[in-house]
């Protein structure tokens, strides 16, 4: 496209090069009558005028177009060739950049470049603009950082990557990078070299005195994107780091020059990254402006950022309280045949773990003696046993060096590495908390415990039960059956101005989609974000359409009826685990949005997945079906659609009740980051952010 787009520019001249100077005759040649009035904006408005007339496809329901998103990759495809190879192509970026400043914003398609009569009128208008307003949308060389800091930036990290060896070239309009295993591989030797331990200590060091958060206890690794890019700079993948970290448990201190090993890390890392993946948006209005046929890419970049930059966290005392909860269900009989402890000397030792770790952050070691002190009643085998269930046993993350791969990454299954039979390390408490429920999951699964799973869903289901009734919160839940449809509400919370209505999936964000393999990510966000709307959007359009609806409790066969009365409804989805950016608002609303308007297919002949796109399709029914019933009920939808619409893993519905007093404070807590967002798509740091405003804002009255 770029060179069919620079050809039609080299043969597109402008028409009035010959009048430029003689308003007179710019208006004789525009037909614009001045015997009354002149103004150099008549002439500008004419030539902007025709310039619409020939650009504008938005209606255009065939293939037969160009969307503005290849355009602009037209675009940013000139601008690396001007910066990584000298090409002259400046020219030409600035045809396209007065062709964006003069572009109505609704235009969403343009002519395809096959319509040379069209483009050549096209840029022929452009080019009398530019010489009728003195060249103003002109980038000057010193000038596009400015206007394209992503791709400047880009381009220095490339740069880095080809004194590394590497060979970079531009093939059907993408960056392509050549022998990317001799940057990867250098920087796997290098963490090798001063050890994991070593690197992963100091990251943590920093990390502590700059992003740790007392208040959540975990670190604020986010996004940095604000609404000028020019701002900001390559992020440092620290997610990446630290699971090359751990596959080098060991530490160096000889070598001398180590701040120049691990700057040498940092500048090798953030270069494999940028240039490979270009994931970190520079400007957080991205969020907000994505459509059907950018909607893959944008989240499947979503989760490739999560996995190389974040880290997946949990506060370690929330932790162990909801495995404790969650394991209720199993007997102590079988809990102590499969595991080889009991329940109570299981948890004694995991909570004194975390509890070593409870000052400190970044890597702890952990010494059998020092739990045997503590528990004198607790057989030095038992804690063993412990320890060697939340541990790996040989290296961690073996396979692990491509940034991007992590179905190679294994570290996250346990929170300990095991240095010795007396010996291990945890790499930090806040990191490696969320692990505790799938290194003791594994044990029942391996054994295959009847109905393991299920009882865990039901766990589930009481722990959240329980929190709510610790914290003054009532609730309603139960089936129901309305004009021949049968539906479950898996819970219902009433506050003065709200209902909201929980639905609650165990569908986890696979490794394949956090990957950013589309297919598997499209299929995850459907099972668990889009099934659970769905369920709560059918009990919301007949609480909306009836005004009330009767839920009978299946546990206690006790029926509730609850009055709408014109209330706000608002629709969580709940998920046991993270999913990361995609809990924020603005993130699942561009994708609600999308499956309204665009279907998704695949290759693929692989059973498994035509079969999930066969349920995503009537999924996407439904989902329209849907919109269109509550665009006529609620006012409010019509104009904002998936405003009342929340992704919440459980970790970040505890919090929200931990703050609760009652239903009332329930509903304004969960407000706390509906309507602001600071584009880290991170929810804690959003939530502490919001917590904090509110908090000087009470100051200064």
């Amino acid at each position: 496209m770029t060179e069919k787009f620079k050809d039609l520019v080299n043969k597109s001249g402008s028409t009035l090069d010959d009048v430029k100077d003689n308003y007179k005759l710019l208006a004789e040649r525009l037909k614009i009558d001045i015997k009354n009035y002149y103004s150099p904006r008549l002439i500008q408005d004419e030539i902007i005028k025709r310039f619409k007339a020939n650009i504008d496809r938005s209606a255009d329901t065939t293939n037969k177009s160009i969307s503005m998103t290849q355009l602009k990759t037209v675009a940013q495809n000139l601008v690396y060739r001007y910066l990584l190879f000298d090409e002259p192509t400046l020219d030409y970026l600035n045809i396209l950049q007065t062709l964006f400043a003069i572009k109505d914003a609704r235009i969403k398609k343009v002519p395809p470049f096959e319509e040379t009569d069209i483009w050549k009128k096209i840029i022929s208008n452009v080019k009398d603009y530019k010489l009728v307003s003195n060249y103003s949308f002109d980038i000057e060389p010193e000038r596009i950082r400015e206007e394209y800091p992503q791709e400047y930036d880009r381009v220095i990290q490339l740069k880095i990557l080809i004194s590394e060896g590497c060979k970079v070239s531009i093939e059907n309009e993408s960056i392509e990078i050549k022998n990317i295993e001799l940057a990867i591989n250098k920087l796997d030797r290098i963490v090798k070299e001063i050890g994991g331990i070593t690197l992963a200590r100091s990251i943590f060091h920093l990390l502590s005195k700059n992003n740790y958060s007392a208040y959540f206890e975990r670190y604020h690794l986010t996004r940095h994107g604000n609404g000028l890019g020019m701002h900001k700079s390559p992020q440092t993948p620290i997610g990446y780091l630290l699971n090359l970290c751990v596959k080098y448990p060991n530490e160096t201190r000889t070598l001398i020059k180590i701040d120049k090993e691990l700057r040498r890390i940092q500048d090798l890392s953030i270069a494999i990254v940028t240039s490979y993946y270009n994931v970190d948006h520079y400007n957080q209005w991205t969020h907000f402006f994505q459509t059907g046929e950018t909607i893959i890419k944008f989240c499947t970049e979503i989760a490739l950022w999560d996995s190389m930059y974040s880290l997946i966290q949990i506060r370690p005392k929330l932790s162990l309280q909801i495995i404790e909860e969650l394991f209720k269900e199993i007997n102590e009989t079988t809990f102590s045949k499969e595991v080889g402890v009991s329940k109570a000397e299981y948890f004694s030792v995991l909570s004194e773990i975390f509890e070593i770790a409870n000052d400190k952050n970044g890597v702890v070691t952990i010494y059998v003696s020092a739990i045997k002190k503590k528990f004198k009643e607790i057989d030095e085998q038992l804690i063993k046993r412990v320890l060697e269930i939340n541990s790996h046993k040989a290296q961690a993350n073996v396979e692990y060096l491509l940034p991007s791969d992590i179905t190679k990454v294994d570290f996250q299954f346990n929170s300990l590495i095991k240095l010795s039979e007396t010996k291990y390390i945890l790499m930090d408490k806040s990191w490696c908390a969320p692990s505790l429920f799938e290194s003791l999951a594994t044990v029942f699964r391996a054994a295959k415990v009847k109905n393991f799973e299920s009882n865990i869903g039901y766990a589930l289901e009481k722990l959240i039960y329980k929190w709510l009734n610790d914290h003054g919160i009532t609730y309603s839940r139960g089936t129901y059956s309305v004009n021949s449809i049968d539906g479950e509400c898996d819970l219902l919370i009433e506050a003065k101005d709200a209902i909201i209505l929980i639905e609650f999936k165990k569908k986890v964000l696979t490794r394949k989609a956090k990957s950013g393999i589309d297919i598997d990510l499209l299929i995850d966000l459907s099972d668990s974000i889009l099934s659970s709307q769905i369920q709560a959007g059918r009990t919301e359009i007949i609480l909306r359409e009836k005004g009330v609806i009767t839920l009978t409790d299946q546990k206690t066969n006790l029926n509730k009826t609850i009055s709408w009365n014109g209330r706000a409804i608002e629709r969580i989805s709940l998920t046991q685990l993270d999913f990361g950016g995609f809990h924020d608002k603005t993130i699942i609303n561009q994708f609600f949005n999308a499956l309204l308007t665009h279907s998704y297919g695949t290759y693929s002949k692989e059973k498994r997945i035509l079969k999930k796109f066969k349920e995503l399709k009537a999924k996407q029914d439904k989902w329209s079906e849907q919109y269109n019933k509550l665009k006529d009920l609620d006012k409010a939808f019509n104009h904002f659609p998936y405003f009342d619409c929340s992704f919440m893993n459980l970790g970040q519905f505890l919090e929200t009740i931990n703050l609760s007093t009652d239903n009332d404070t329930f509903y304004e807590k969960l407000k706390t980051n509906k309507y602001v967002t600071f584009g880290t798509l991170d929810f804690y740091r959003e939530f502490e952010m919001k917590l904090n405003m509110n908090k000087n804002a009470i100051h200064l009255q």
